[in-house]
């Protein structure tokens, strides 16, 4: 038998795959998935089976695999076949794909080992192989005797080992109770720590699941209560195969005439994607709770995949709470190595009925799909940063269409590319829109500007005095960090850059410095580069500015500062998160992120939008889109004060009126008019090498894309981008395909010339 197996190495000149000769006696242990060593060159190096024949047309000698790394099989059939899509869509080596198939504690286990745990009831014969040991290591020279060792394995005599890390043999759980010394502690608490706080007097002790589902308080607030000794938390050891196995009857959720309307056409529709568009959480919540009832009932699995972890921590226990005694797993980048094998072999070995996980578990080995949920669709998150740079989307939609499963995209708003393949019959359609009655008033700050040159308008400033009034709380939302983001020298007019990125330096006054907010690089000299002038004016404002101003307003308030500056660890995160669930805040200000967090407040009276003309004056064909995204998102729980100068924009007013329709039938005419998505792909090439190569290689690839795609305005640059090293083309490309192929054929002229060609299909910024 022989195996195709693609190898980790990288050079433009080599395959995909190479044949190698599978020796008789790894017949048994080697499928399509499984990791193997093979003589490559010099040297031996990491290849995966993509495919398993009885033939090879390669009639030279043909190489033996030396070693199989996996004995029991740890890809399976559906990721080899996902890991190839990637491979086609992104155009990177299949050997990345296959890695992003599989985690990271797979990726670590090389040496193998078996211990003896029954030596009493061990075979004689396997016995004497360990001579006495324990321990030993699993050979090429024993492994002909491994039929008989695994025979050992399964009757529990054996156990297999790996050397880097032993997972999944242990697991506890946390039970917390309330100390004691501090029952009356309780009285000066209100909200959730004081149902936290009653729930514990009552029942003894709880877990944190327990307590999530019951009070529906975060873990962050819990913690928060454990460090300030309230309460008292213990861990318990629980053996994994004693969970309560339990199903109760299941029972579908009652929904009133139009929202019945939507779930029946759900369910009676067939697989082509279905668009939910509601500004409803509630209403999605309940929805995708009964579809995961219906799949159940079904003895079908689902899987759902959220954006942030504050999402799928919010939908994970809203399902516990409601689906107790079924198995729910979730994958999250914040989880510890244990508990992550824990819930990645559950769901290896067919025991768990829903998977809900961010970007880290999309490819987990979930069988019996029946659902795919993708919440909030439109985010940024979706699009790996990383090679492979896939778009998660694409291959949820292309993992649904493989399991022959339905497939759900959660937005609001709708995205401009959605909305028209619904026009194209390409997606089918749920809409629910509940009335929205928040009071919206925007501040032309051309007008402002004429009383008050402050950055805070006199109606954000009487919203935010009222609200502290109330003691509720305000948010501002600014997508600038730093304290100034403009820094002009006044003797020659000078505009501070970075030298390696090329952009405009932002000053950041709590540090007193100034830096590039793209790679970091701090200005040493705060000297004009031109005429050495040292005194910098200041044009523009950020975050910094923002605190300092309103520190000022409002000496009392409590003002909390949320951006990548202020919270650099996840513990940083999490106490902002108790702090404002607690109305420990009385302001919040930070870019449009924490606009996330307006369902961790009940109390949020008030929005403010800083400046709107930062999201629509950004360099990016969806300028607009995020503008809209914003305001219409902003609208959900408050009032909203919007302050900008071009405030007769079509997004900020059709986003106002909680009108999409207008919106889409304004912004679909602009897409059309300078070809872009939903009428073109929007592609980004970077080419490095030698200067003059790289310039070289972009224009004769320009020129080609012409003659083959007949326009001369379809390829925009070249552009050099200092962070890079290299040129940037952007494509505006309809067949991908053809695409494709002009790339590979370009690298092939430029072969000779070591120009380095990196392709980004799914492009996360321009």
């Amino acid at each position: 038998m022989y195996a195709s197996v693609t190898i980790n190495a990288s050079a433009s000149f080599l395959k995909d795959t190479y044949d190698y000769h599978i020796p008789e006696v790894l017949e048994e242990y080697i499928s399509v998935g499984s990791r193997v060593l093979v003589d490559f060159g010099v040297r031996k190096t990491l290849g995966y089976v993509v495919e398993i024949k009885d033939t090879c047309d390669f009639k030279g000698d043909i190489r033996e695999i030396s070693e199989v790394l996996d004995f029991s099989r740890e890809l399976t059939a559906e990721q080899v076949d996902m890991a190839k899509k990637i491979a086609y869509d992104t155009k990177c080596p299949l050997i990345k794909a296959l890695d992003a198939m599989i985690p990271s504690f797979l990726k670590t286990k090389y040496r193998k080992f078996v211990t003896i745990k029954n030596f009493e009831e061990l075979d004689p014969n396997i016995s004497v192989l360990f001579n006495g040991k324990k321990k030993i290591c699993l050979s090429s020279e024993i492994i002909a005797k491994y039929p008989k060792i695994k025979k050992e394995i399964d009757k529990g005599n054996l156990e297999l080992e790996y050397d880097v890390y032993s997972y999944g043999k242990k697991k506890y759980i946390k039970l917390y109770s309330v100390n004691t010394n501090c029952e009356n502690i309780y009285l000066k608490y209100t909200g959730m720590r004081k149902k936290v706080v009653e729930y514990l007097l009552s029942r003894k002790e709880a877990t944190i699941d327990e307590l999530k589902q019951i009070i529906g308080c975060s873990n962050y607030l819990v913690n928060d209560l454990v460090n300030k000794e309230v309460l008292y938390v213990k861990s318990v050891l629980q053996n994994i195969n004693e969970e309560n196995n339990s199903k109760p009857p299941l029972q579908n959720r009652k929904f009133d005439f139009e929202k019945n309307l939507i779930k029946q056409r759900f369910s009676a529709g067939n697989q082509t994607p279905y668009l939910l568009y509601t500004n409803d959480d509630d209403f999605s919540n309940e929805l995708f709770l009964d579809i995961c009832i219906d799949n159940l009932k079904n003895k079908k699995n689902v899987l759902i995949v959220t954006p942030t972890l504050i999402i799928q921590y919010n939908i994970f226990y809203y399902l516990k709470r409601y689906l107790s005694g079924y198995s729910i797993v979730n994958f999250s980048g914040d989880m510890s190595n244990n508990d992550y094998y824990n819930n990645y072999m559950t769901v290896k070995s067919g025991n768990a009925d829903i998977v809900i996980t961010t970007k880290i578990g999309v490819f987990s080995p979930l069988e019996n799909i029946g659902t795919i949920i993708v919440i909030d669709e439109s985010n940024f998150n979706y699009v790996s940063e990383m090679t492979p740079k896939y778009s998660v989307v694409e291959m949820m939609k292309y993992r649904a269409k493989i399991n022959g499963a339905k497939i759900i995209l959660s937005s609001t708003p709708l995205t401009i590319e959605n909305y028209y393949k619904y026009f194209m019959m390409e997606y089918n359609l749920l809409k629910y829109i509940k009335p929205c009655d928040n009071n919206v008033t925007t501040v032309n700050m051309y007008e402002e500007a004429m009383n008050n040159r402050s950055i805070i308008s006199y109606k954000l400033q009487k919203a935010i005095e009222k609200s502290l009034f109330l003691n509720m709380q305000s948010m501002l939302v600014l997508n600038t960090r730093g304290y100034s983001n403009h820094l002009v020298c006044p003797k020659c007019g000078n505009v501070a850059k970075c030298d390696k990125c090329n952009i405009p330096l932002t000053y950041y006054k709590d540090k007193n410095e100034i830096k590039c907010r793209y790679c970091g690089k701090k200005l040493e000299s705060l000297k004009c580069s031109k005429c050495g002038e040292d005194d910098y004016q200041m044009f523009g404002f950020g975050l910094e500015m923002v605190k300092e101003k309103l520190q000022e307003l409002f000496p009392q308030a409590r003002i909390l500062l949320i951006d990548s500056g202020t919270l650099k660890e996840f513990d940083d995160y999490q106490n902002a998160v108790v702090k404002i669930e607690s109305g420990e805040v009385d302001i919040i200000i930070g870019t449009s992120n924490i606009l996330a967090l307006t369902n961790n407040t009940n109390s949020l009276d008030v929005v403010g939008i800083l400046s709107i003309d930062n999201i629509l004056n950004t360099s990016d064909y969806r300028a607009s889109y995020n503008a809209f995204y914003m305001i219409y998102n902003a609208l959900k729980n408050s009032d909203l004060i919007i302050q900008g100068y071009n405030l007769d924009h079509y997004a900020i007013k059709h986003a106002i009126n909680n009108d999409f329709v207008s919106y889409y039938n304004d912004e679909i005419k602009y897409r059309e008019n300078y070809n872009y998505p939903p009428f073109y792909e929007l592609n980004k090439i970077i080419i490095t090498g030698e200067y003059k190569d790289m310039y070289y290689c972009a224009n004769y690839f320009k020129k080609a894309y012409a003659t083959i795609f007949k326009s001369q305005d379809l390829v925009l640059g070249p552009t050099y981008v200092k962070i890079k090293k290299g040129v940037q083309l952007i494509i505006k490309n309809n067949d991908f395909e053809k695409l494709s192929k002009l790339i590979d054929e370009v690298e092939k002229k430029f072969e000779k010339n070591n120009i380095q060609i990196s392709f980004e299909r799914y492009t996360r910024s321009f």
